[in-house]
């Protein structure tokens, strides 16, 4: 059988997968999952023993393992997973819980910022590692039970950090009250590759659901990145306070590239419900069949699109006071596609700037609906000379106009066909301006 076994692995290359050096219960190590008692030397011990083999299984059964230590000394480090192959961590109903009843006092400042190197311990950090999977946890960053300094910005206190790790997959995750972000995908020297999540929630965390810096092929289905910016207790926000952020550091190569969400909700964030700002740094990014509601939040940045080959298909977008917005400041160069998605909003709806250069933004097919009680600018407002503004359907009563003569810009536009601009009476029809527009064919 074991030579039986060994042949089978060398040719079906899943044993590295399904095959673990070493299989663990945290509790064997000492750690106690009563909610109590310190476990993060007992869990310090694990993660030294899975590095040791290269990696490993690591079981937490039912229980609340609280961390109790926090970054106050040089002598705590984050628990990371680091040049596995093979590394599988789950639990049964089980919920690690970070120490949050501290304060993030200033250690630290400079002429514009305030530092802390006080912050709660990364309990996941995953690090060069392949073939991982994390399932079936509950991570709780306590940050409603902390405090800081006047003007202290963010620095650690992640829930879940991968870097530079490839074939990661992720499912039935609960992240929430992060001191930052309860996702991060970064790296230095290369991009994590192949990750797949399936419904992880990300929610009441400080800075953002998830942050994205570093990565190629991701997949995301029914996750969940709500609430953010609302830590709750005496803590605050820092922003962007997104529900999701691809923001790739600065450099001259692509940073991001392939990341697709399908089913997935984002919404409640105090900031903006998704951004990618980088469009030399980032390309292909996909949103279908997604929830976008921004009605609790007072930014106008619902949805920030400037990449290269972004997809927005069969969404639906409740923007409230905010925007989508096809273009970004000083980032040319992005190409956008908003196809077959209703979309809703009281302020100008879907915005695409004139004097920023855009390889193309073609917007097909959608039900656009003014949901203000007043107008106070334009529904749409569409100046960019690389826009086709195609077959869409735009709603704006008629009580809403108040004196103005123009109620939509499609101005400068490549074309601007088989639009329908009506309101709720048949013999009142919303005006537009096509000044400058190469191609009008509407009804």
């Amino acid at each position: 059988m074991g030579f039986l076994k060994e042949a089978l692995c060398s040719l079906f290359i899943i044993c590295a997968i399904n095959t673990y050096a070493q299989r663990i219960n945290v509790r064997d190590y000492g750690a106690k999952g009563d909610g109590v008692t310190n476990d993060y030397l007992a869990l310090k011990k694990v993660v030294n023993e899975i590095n040791r083999n290269k990696g490993g299984e690591v079981y937490f059964p039912s229980g609340t393992y609280f961390i109790g230590e926090y970054h106050n000394s040089d002598k705590i480090a984050d628990l990371e997973y680091k040049d596995c192959d093979g590394l599988k961590i789950y639990g049964s109903n089980a919920v690690i819980s970070l120490k949050g009843d501290f304060n993030r006092a200033i250690t630290k400042k400079s002429t514009k910022h305030s530092f802390s190197n006080i912050s709660t311990v990364i309990p996941f950090m995953i690090n060069n590692c392949k073939n991982v999977t994390i399932e079936n946890l509950e991570i709780n960053g306590s940050v409603d039970k902390m405090t800081r300094d006047k003007g202290v910005v963010e620095t650690g206190g992640y829930l879940l950090y991968i870097s530079e790790s490839e074939n990661v997959t992720l499912n039935n995750l609960y992240l929430h009250h992060a001191q930052t972000d309860g996702l991060v995908i970064r790296g230095t020297k290369k991009p994590s590759f192949n990750i797949k999540a399936s419904n992880v929630i990300s929610s009441y965390n400080a800075r953002q659901g998830m942050s994205i810096g570093y990565l190629t092929n991701g997949y995301f289905t029914n996750c969940k990145f709500i609430n953010t910016g609302f830590s709750k207790g005496n803590y605050g926000n820092h922003a962007p306070s997104a529900g999701v952020d691809i923001e790739p550091s600065t450099g001259d190569s692509l940073k991001v590239k392939d990341v697709k969400f399908e089913g997935c909700e984002f919404s409640n964030n105090l900031g903006s419900q998704f951004v990618v700002s980088r469009p030399k740094l980032t390309q292909g990014i996909q949103l279908k069949s997604c929830v976008i509601d921004s009605r609790n939040s007072k930014s106008m940045y619902t949805l920030i699109l400037a990449a290269k080959n972004i997809l927005i298909a069969d969404c639906e977008i409740k923007c409230g006071r905010g925007n989508i917005y096809t273009t970004w400041n000083g980032m040319p160069d992005g190409d956008v596609r908003i196809i077959n998605s209703i979309i809703e909003s009281s302020a100008r709806g879907i915005v695409a700037d004139a004097n920023i250069k855009s390889n193309g933004i073609s917007i097909e097919n959608n039900n656009l609906k003014f949901t203000g009680d007043f107008l106070t600018s334009y529904f749409p407002y569409l100046q960019n000379s690389n826009v086709n503004f195609l077959n869409n359907r735009i709603f704006i009563p008629s009580k809403t106009w108040g004196a103005r003569k123009i109620q939509s810009l499609v101005q400068g536009v490549k074309q601007s066909s088989g639009n329908v601009f009506y309101s709720e009476e048949n013999n009142k029809k919303p005006k537009v301006s096509y000044q400058g527009a190469k191609l009008v064919n509407d009804h």
